[in-house]
């Protein structure tokens, strides 16, 4: 009898841990934080640091954040302005525009924009970010 509580016991302990992770992983991907970077065919110096970090980082949170850049040069915007509209954020994309490259991070479905970074940053700085957007579910 106390073998049939034990393994009863132990099989409760790994089915609520299954659920727990459950819990942690997003539904499908509109459910996970996004982060973007803005740029434009004239941006060579400054986009060219930002973009492999945030390679790094799209590595890094494969699975609980998206990663987009879209390319806000004027004969692209037709097409930036679609993609935008698909990630629901194309209502904070003319706000962005002013310096690129521009990285902006969301909660889920782009509801709430967690931060605005102009210019290069560390990595830190866009990680610390992405976390608190993880943190918002």
């Amino acid at each position: 009898m106390k073998n049939q509580c034990f393994l009863a016991l132990l099989l409760l302990l790994s089915l609520s841990q299954d659920l727990a992770r459950a819990d942690e992983t997003p539904k499908n991907e509109t459910d996970m934080p996004l982060f973007v970077m803005l740029f434009d065919q004239h941006c060579k110096v400054w986009c060219t640091q930002v973009r492999p970090v945030l390679g790094e980082l799209q590595q890094e949170y494969q699975g609980k954040a998206r990663y987009a850049e879209l390319d806000t040069t004027p004969a692209k915007m037709k097409e930036t302005m679609k993609q935008a509209k698909q990630l629901e954020i194309e209502s904070y994309i003319p706000d962005a525009m002013g310096n690129v490259p521009e990285v902006l991070v969301f909660t889920h479905h782009g509801k709430d924009l967690i931060d605005e970074f102009s210019g290069v940053k560390a990595k830190n700085i866009y990680k610390a970010s992405i976390e608190k957007a993880l943190s918002k579910k």
